[in-house]
């Protein structure tokens, strides 16, 4: 689908920092996985003025999905991607997340780790101060959302410029590597413009 997708898009992506997001769906054939890329290819061509100007466009009909132009910045330190293009995210679900749970030991250990940056970074406060997590297990699944909720918990200290998630995993059908995610601060997306596209039969 990803192949799909970036091919049907390339005309329009090719020049700048897209994204899509999609939520975790399934699907009874890889028929009906190309019909739902096809609808998603067609809306984008559709309403792509608008994204130009800097609405996000989508669909809660079937299956949901989002599509953005990125803010210049997310990809900054992203080593390995490219400055413009389509990237595709996949959401999961709540209900497939047992780590959605923010505990009281995470949230002691979430402290004890803003507590050594601040420890770190004291002589650099004039640079640009990221710390990277490496998410293990389940938590590494967790939305945006779930990390926003857990530094409303637990505020990352003032000497902290950016919490970026990094994790190693595979890039497309045949590489590996790193892939990164900006956490905090998140920049906020213009309000989804919903647009209803379904599959014509």
């Amino acid at each position: 689908m990803a192949e799909r997708l970036i091919g049907g898009l390339k005309d329009l992506t090719a020049n700048g920092p897209y994204a899509i997001e999609l939520e975790q769906s399934d699907f009874n054939s890889p028929e009906e996985l190309a019909e739902f890329a096809d609808v998603i290819i067609q809306g984008v061509h559709e309403l792509f003025a608008a994204v130009e100007r800097g609405e996000t466009i989508g669909s809660l009909v079937g299956p949901p999905w989002r599509f953005f132009r990125e803010h210049p910045g997310e990809r900054a330190f992203d080593w390995d991607a490219p400055d413009s293009g389509l990237r595709i995210t996949w959401n999961l679900p709540d209900s497939l997340m047992p780590s959605a749970q923010i505990s009281p030991d995470l949230i002691n250990t979430v402290s004890r780790l803003f507590s050594s940056c601040v420890d770190k970074f004291h002589g650099y406060l004039e640079a640009r101060r990221i710390l990277v997590i490496e998410p293990h297990g389940e938590i590494r699944y967790n939305p945006d959302s779930w990390w926003a909720d857990l530094f409303a918990v637990v505020p990352p200290a003032a000497d902290i410029s950016e919490i970026w998630s990094g994790s190693y995993d595979w890039l497309d059908d045949t590489q590996r590597g790193w892939m990164f995610d900006k956490l905090y601060p998140v920049v906020p997306q213009s309000p989804l413009k919903l647009e209803l596209h379904e599959p014509s039969h």
